[in-house]
């Protein structure tokens, strides 16, 4: 084994164990040969646009305790093991085969479950990679991040005039932000995310999500966060209150309780149950969504909630009717599919 090579891991999916070699830099990972490419997300109950999802890597070392991505299987699931996570080398390759083979495309969405600018993207650039092709197949990206987004991610992205950045910033303290996860972005560089998409030309979101009670719900700090978005060049809100994964129940409790939070507190307020995750009751919600979506208007900001729902007469409702003020949750209207058309002389 060489130097940079830790030791090999075995992983056990799909009914068969595979060695791997756990690589040691910028930080423990595996490399994953995969046929894989990206998993469709069909308008729904969620109220969520349509669209296409890439995880290039399994596994987050951000680490944001309450992170839902941390109840999944797979690979995922073998991060909270062992701690590497796993990289799709060659998935861009994937990517851009069955992109070919479609007739109608959707969006692109960098990453839902883990960021595409953590640490091993600095080696890999796997996030780079996909943006290319996918814009190379005149269809848009939308990535997600509580990274720093790289200039080269930015003018890739820029090719397409249909392609979203989402920053997510739970809280204008960077103390705090730190003790909700292991690494990321500062909180400065946050903010700088949300200019530099802006002035590319970028559709650019405000991600307050998800905001977590008692810990990040202050009222003055979140209107402080849209104001400051806001003057950085955010157009867009979206805004949701922690869900917590009802396998992940124990261990998040657990860590807000080490934050200041009470086990009575907590069970007298995690009293809704769907998509097998617990919600804050709507009570506590209704008025802290009120108040956003106020805010957001009066920043001249459009606003939605991400996945938020209300039992009423025996099943869910999405909240969304009542709260966003935009063509959909995304802030903005797609065209419906995207001819395959090569964007040639792009450089």
């Amino acid at each position: 084994m060489s130097a940079w090579v830790l030791q090999t891991v075995k992983r056990r999916l799909g009914g068969r164990t595979c060695p791997y070699e756990v690589q040691a830099e910028p930080l423990p990972h595996i490399v994953v040969q995969s046929k894989k490419d990206f998993t469709f997300w069909p308008a729904s109950a969620t109220e969520c646009t349509p669209r296409l999802l890439v995880n290039h890597y399994n596994g987050c070392t951000h680490r944001c305790f309450f992170c839902y991505s941390r109840a999944l299987p797979g690979h995922f699931a073998f991060f909270e093991q062992d701690g590497c996570v796993a990289v799709f080398e060659g998935l861009e390759r994937n990517i851009e085969r069955r992109l070919r083979r479609l007739n109608t495309l959707y969006p692109v969405q960098l990453s839902p479950a883990t960021d595409p600018f953590q640490p091993v993207n600095e080696r890999y650039e796997l996030t780079e990679r996909i943006i290319d092709v996918v814009t190379r197949q005149n269809v848009p990206v939308d990535v997600l991040t509580k990274g720093r987004y790289s200039d080269e991610a930015i003018h890739l992205m820029a090719r397409h005039p249909y392609s979203i950045g989402q920053v997510t910033i739970l809280t204008p303290h960077e103390s705090l932000r730190r003790k909700l996860m292991m690494s990321g972005a500062t909180t400065e560089q946050l903010f700088e995310n949300l200019n530099r998409l802006r002035c590319a030309g970028i559709y650019t979101i405000l991600r307050l999500d998800p905001i977590i009670p008692g810990i990040s719900d202050n009222l003055d700090d979140l209107c402080a966060v849209i104001q400051q978005a806001a003057a950085a060049g955010a157009q867009h809100v979206i805004v949701s209150a922690m869900r917590i994964p009802y396998r992940m129940r124990q261990q998040v409790f657990l860590r807000l309780m080490e934050l200041g939070a009470t086990k009575e507190a907590l069970q007298s307020l995690y009293t809704d149950r769907y998509d097998s995750s617990l919600h804050p009751k709507w009570a506590y919600r209704k008025p802290l969504f009120d108040e956003l979506k106020a805010e957001a208007r009066r920043q001249g900001l459009t606003f939605a909630l991400c996945r938020e729902f209300v039992h009423e007469a025996g099943r869910l409702r999405g909240l969304n009717q009542d709260y966003c003020t935009a063509d959909n949750c995304e802030g903005r209207a797609f065209p419906k599919a995207f001819v395959q058309v090569g964007l040639s002389g792009l450089g």
